[in-house]
């Protein structure tokens, strides 16, 4: 289940947090009860949660990220604002893990749980398939144009790409 106001929500927190319009605090405050990640979308979840790990809860500072953590974050940017679900295995509970080590101290065992092996590609992490990365890539959602009709089954195809120009600023306007 996609739930599309929640994700964008995200996607734009990780975007000001990426470019230092919020601090990590500020980012921090989505996960409050009855935040974002008690959404039933999972990827909002998963998304929220593997950034964590990048800042400090306690105190206000900016993110120190290396070229390939700015990437992660760029590719969860771009998943949240795609259409796929997100297809990888969930993570196990705390409470099958409290479960197991209750059995192991009533029976002095070491129970161990299969582990299913994912298939996904973990170097497209949160998109589960490179095909489904490689789609959201040759057309993000918020640089798309405007859809014109192709007379295809789809019915839209993204607008000619506009070319980014850079312009210089020659010194200060008086």
């Amino acid at each position: 289940m996609i739930d599309r106001p929640n994700r964008d929500r995200l996607a734009e927190a990780l975007r000001h947090l990426l470019s230092g319009r919020i601090d990590n605090l500020a980012f921090d405050e989505l996960d409050c009860p009855g935040g974002i990640t008690d959404s039933e979308d999972r990827a909002i979840f998963e998304v929220f949660y593997s950034v964590w790990p990048c800042y400090d809860d306690f105190h206000s500072h900016p993110l120190l990220l290396t070229d390939g953590e700015r990437l992660d974050f760029k590719r969860c940017i771009l998943f949240l604002h795609s259409d796929n679900e997100f297809d990888w295995p969930s993570k196990r509970s705390r409470v099958v893990d409290s479960l197991r080590r209750v059995a192991d101290d009533l029976t002095g065992r070491r129970f161990k749980l299969r582990r299913v092996k994912p298939e996904g590609d973990k170097a497209v992490w949160p998109f589960f398939r490179r095909e489904d990365y490689d789609r959201a890539l040759e057309c993000p959602r918020l640089l798309r144009g405007i859809a014109e009709p192709d007379g295809e089954s789809n019915g839209l195809q993204p607008a000619r790409r506009v070319a980014m120009r850079t312009s210089r600023v020659a010194g200060p306007r008086r």
